[in-house]
């Protein structure tokens, strides 16, 4: 009995790699994006500290140059947020385009299964449908041959 190659083989393992390439981009950028949440929650940890710090010494009096720093820490922590909520942003749109691309390459990567499967079972069917008809015609020779009572060789 002969084995099946699927001709396409090559096509799927090199769309399998793909897919898997595009799979740890994405986990990657899954990475990033955790990484970036978490930095842009220190910093408003930070802010937040930093406020209750200035809180907590209600009714005190402070100079101008103690008010003038902490001004200026809130107000570049601030900035941080902002520089980090859009590199989020921007973090957030490439994951997008990254699903996009994976979701892409398993759909050929799952076509091309489906062709696999398909052609083994109509080779499987092909094979099967040739060894009955060989079966049939070896039973029909001995059939033929015991009737005419000559013995066919073997």
């Amino acid at each position: 009995m002969a084995l099946f190659k699927f001709r396409l083989a090559p096509v799927l393992r090199y769309r399998e790699r793909r897919k898997e390439e595009k799979e740890s981009e994405l986990r990657a950028l899954l990475e990033t994006r955790r990484r970036v949440d978490e930095e842009i929650r220190a910093l408003e940890r930070q802010w937040l500290s930093a406020d209750e710090s200035l809180a907590r010494h209600e009714g005190q009096i402070f100079s101008a140059v103690e008010l003038r720093l902490h001004s200026d820490y809130a107000r570049q922590t601030a900035e941080r947020i902002k520089m980090r909520q859009a590199a989020l942003a921007k973090v957030l749109e490439k994951i997008a385009e990254k699903r996009g691309e994976l979701l892409e390459a398993r759909r050929a990567v799952k076509s091309l299964e489906q062709l696999h499967h398909r052609s083994a079972t109509k080779f499987q069917r092909e094979q099967n449908s040739a060894e009955q008809k060989f079966s049939d015609e070896i039973g029909l020779r001995q059939f033929a041959g015991s009737k005419s009572g000559k013995k066919i060789p073997r």
